[in-house]
């Protein structure tokens, strides 16, 4: 039985441990209710900024575009009322940025009920330059830290940096876990994985 009443679609998650629910949205929910009352834990996650568009100037190869911003992130406890009825937005991520540099686009404000994040995001991390084959994409920042039925998570972490056309090397494998990586230029060469 579920303890919250009302969802729609199916973009959502339900994971269930001795310590109770833990609830993952993707998508907005208009008005939903609780079984009973509770003393909830949430964090909410607004969406990141889109990356940067790679740059390219004549013969001179392709710049990795910068990787976007996390998203602010919020967390704390409330008291939820049996009978009253709540609504969740999911804030979508910002629209990668064109070609010449292009800035990425804003990424979405998500809220629980009233409850939105006013906190500065995490930072993407940084393109490589056209200029060396040797260059890391530097990744973005972490995220931050939320503790969440006694499991602790990364939310919000910063994209990382995309790539050069004339670069051998892959994303920094902290890309993966704590942001999208960036868009990668030209014939990437893996580096060898164990």
């Amino acid at each position: 039985m579920s303890v919250i009443q009302g969802l729609i679609g199916s973009d959502y998650t339900i994971n269930k441990s001795n310590t109770g629910y833990l609830y993952t949205f993707y998508s907005d929910q208009p008005g939903f209710t609780f079984d009973k009352s509770y003393s909830i834990q949430y964090a909410v996650v607004n969406g990141g900024s889109g990356g940067q568009g790679g740059n390219k100037s004549g013969t001179t190869p392709e710049l990795g575009g910068n990787g976007g911003s996390g998203g602010a992130v919020t967390f704390g406890n409330i008291n939820i009322n049996n009978g009253d009825t709540y609504s969740i937005t999911v804030g979508s991520g910002g629209v990668g940025g064109v070609g010449g540099g292009g800035a990425g686009g804003a990424g979405g404000v998500s809220s629980f009920d009233s409850i939105s994040p006013i906190n500065v995001p995490a930072s993407g991390g940084t393109g490589t330059k056209s200029t060396s084959s040797n260059q890391s994409v530097l990744a973005g920042t972490i995220g931050t830290n939320v503790i969440l039925n006694n499991t602790a998570y990364k939310l919000g972490g910063g994209g990382c940096g995309g790539t050069s056309e004339n670069t051998t090397l892959q994303p920094v494998p902290e890309c993966v876990a704590y942001g999208g990586a960036g868009i990668q230029y030209g014939n990437i060469t893996p580096t060898n994985s164990t």
